[in-house]
């Protein structure tokens, strides 16, 4: 099958669709499909893509809130182009606006079956266009639902999205995004540890991902004289006021509390299997890829509720879903005097992780994808 997959934000992007989309290349390419995929060119200097990623010629670049945005230049006429070449049999769209919209038009008049990924609460994300946030929420609500009645078929990565959704499409599926090959489950990670609790922060540093929530909860478990360890990873336009918010306005220590911006994948890697707790604290996200790459290495996980994390969190059994700060330092603090507790929800996330493996989750696209294709027959 040849399969286009359209996004407007890949590399040098990194987060959660990026992650998404290579989970899924890499394993439709090990099924022996036709992969493409097709973005901005952000920088002009895209020497190190692979022979499938496609750019779309943008010859005005530049940053916005630390982010690499781009205006390509005729884009329809760019994408009619990439679609008489590659000829695909379905047009896998990642985000409804912007070349996600100029795909799903072009694929429609060509008869080219056309799925879209919600990937994001894109009503949550008003506040990032410099015009009253009423009236972005409510033509972005507007825009993403004719959008949803464009496509031919839509995958929700969790099922409380699925719900919003069947208010808006016909045919909606529940498939959560895999996780690479270099975080698949590792059964030589120990469970216990008698040091002070190693807790872990891995996201983007953007408003809507509420890290100051964990900072504050760092500073209770400081006062109740909890021994942790807190290593927060990420890069983005907070960064800066974190860093102020942790060490100027709470007081905490550079001991306790270490930033690492953007780190080489092994520093990631590394730091999943050696922390003992996962801390979410986002109510946006859809899935929350992160939460399965923790519990693939044996890290537990204690989170604010959101759509993204009901459905791979387990209460008591791989972690905790908590209602505000407090809660979440007192789950930390009980679980420090119950190690053998710890142990075992970190067993059980490894053990719940397993769902999450390429194979299992690209297999449900793939047969997602041939279902739309049938159905367009």
């Amino acid at each position: 099958m040849r399969i286009a997959m359209v996004t407007n934000n890949y590399t040098p992007y990194s987060g959660g669709v990026v992650s998404s989309i290579n989970v899924s290349v890499d394993q439709l390419q090990r099924m022996g499909h036709d992969v493409a995929v097709v973005s901005f060119d952000f920088t002009s200097m895209h020497t190190d893509d692979p022979a499938w990623v496609h750019r779309v010629w943008s010859p005005i670049q530049f940053m916005y809130k630390s982010n690499h945005m781009a205006i390509a230049w005729r884009p329809y006429t760019q994408m009619q182009s990439f679609f008489a070449h590659f000829k695909p049999d379905i047009v896998h769209v990642h985000h409804p606006f912007l070349l996600g919209s100029v795909a799903a038009t072009l694929a429609r008049k060509r008869g080219i079956p056309v799925v879209f990924t919600y990937h994001t609460l894109y009503e949550e994300f008003a506040y990032y266009v410099p015009l009253p946030e009423p009236l972005v929420r409510w033509a972005t609500a507007c825009l993403v639902r004719l959008f949803c009645k464009r496509v031919h078929g839509i995958i929700a990565p969790s099922k409380a999205i699925a719900e919003l959704l069947r208010e808006r499409a016909t045919y909606v599926e529940v498939i959560a995004t895999g996780v690479q090959r270099d975080f698949l489950p590792d059964a030589n990670i120990p469970l216990h540890h008698h040091g002070p609790l190693r807790l872990l922060v891995v996201s983007r540093l953007v408003k809507e991902k509420n890290i100051y929530a964990i900072l504050d909860v760092a500073h209770k478990l400081t006062q109740q004289g909890v021994a942790y360890q807190l290593t927060i990873i990420g890069y983005g336009d907070e960064y800066d006021a974190l860093h102020a918010y942790a060490y100027q306005k709470l007081n905490l220590s550079h001991e306790q509390v270490f930033f690492l911006h953007k780190p080489a994948r092994a520093v990631i890697m590394q730091a999943y299997k050696d922390a003992d707790l996962f801390l979410f604290t986002s109510h946006t996200d859809t899935q929350g890829l992160v939460l399965a790459e923790s519990m693939a290495a044996a890290t537990a996980v204690i989170a604010f509720d959101g759509a993204g994390q009901r459905d791979i969190v387990k209460q008591g059994y791989n972690g905790f879903i908590v209602a505000d700060v407090d809660a979440m330092a007192t789950a930390i603090a009980q679980l420090d005097t119950k190690r053998d507790r710890l142990a075992a929800l970190k067993r059980g996330a490894q053990i719940t992780a397993h769902a999450y493996h390429p194979e299992r989750a690209v297999k449900r696209l793939f047969d997602f994808y041939k279902r739309v294709i049938a159905m367009q027959s």
